[in-house]
């Protein structure tokens, strides 16, 4: 037993959470979609797009923000 888990219980935790961590999430699906449609330089911009909002999202969490952009997000919307 380590955590309270049974072997049988840590392996189905441990081989659910690798399939999730291993499954494409939307931002890979859209830089693909830009890739396809658009060619590489659509593919580096959007790229760029993405790590930009990331670093808001992680500087806002860090300063304990996320929960007002969560709680108005029609404030944020351009």
């Amino acid at each position: 037993m380590l955590f309270g888990l049974s072997a049988a219980s840590l392996w189905l935790y441990a081989s659910r959470g690798a399939a999730v961590a291993l499954t494409p999430g939307p931002v890979w699906i859209y830089l693909l979609s830009r890739t396809l449609a658009q060619g590489r330089p659509r593919r580096i911009l959007s790229l760029f797009g993405v790590a930009t909002g990331l670093v808001v999202h992680v500087l806002l969490a860090a300063a304990g923000l996320s929960a007002v952009v969560l709680a108005i997000p029609g404030a944020f919307i351009w």
